[in-house]
């Protein structure tokens, strides 16, 4: 059996559907993680759930949110440039960049962590960066605080801004 249909057995997906006809899907996932020395890095949005292979990922299994309990591993000890995007569900602005981040996200797989951290959750983290709007994007690189984006900006700014941080 592969990793990838090993991994499958944990996702799981059912649908209900009311009296007029219309549907619902709701989705649930139940994420493992895995040895580093699997090199599995796996991004998840608020649109889009897709797993990359990368061998150099520190960590192995990304996910799209990160957390209290992660933030030291996902975020502080990362080998490579980590983004993370403070938002929350009732945004407008946020949601209107998610797609923007998603393409991202792919473009940059392996080079770049791209991670979200929802301030309805869990405020701490905003709170300790300083961070008083959303959407607000942090670049940090070895644990550092590089640089932050505020507000729904462009796609060049995005890129600008990650490509400033990437190891050459």
């Amino acid at each position: 059996m592969t990793l990838l249909s090993s991994i499958s057995y944990f996702l799981k997906f059912s649908g209900t559907s009311n009296k007029d006809s219309s549907s619902s899907c709701v989705t649930s996932f139940f994420f493992l993680f895995f040895p580093s020395s699997l090199g599995v890095t796996c991004v998840a949005s608020l649109t889009s759930f897709e797993w990359w292979w990368c061998g150099s990922v520190r960590g192995s299994l990304r996910l799209g949110a990160v957390n209290e309990a992660t933030w030291k591993e996902l975020v502080l000890d990362c080998d490579i440039p980590v983004r993370v995007d403070f938002w929350a569900p009732w945004c407008g602005p946020c949601r209107m960049i998610a797609p923007l981040v998603d393409e991202l996200a792919k473009l940059y797989a392996g080079r770049v962590c791209f991670l979200k951290r929802n301030t309805d959750e869990s405020p701490n983290k905003a709170t300790e960066y300083g961070i008083r709007s959303i959407p607000t994007v942090l670049i940090l690189k070895k644990g550092e605080k590089k640089d932050a984006i505020v507000g729904a900006v462009s796609k060049a700014t995005l890129v600008a801004t990650v490509e400033k941080y990437l190891d050459r």
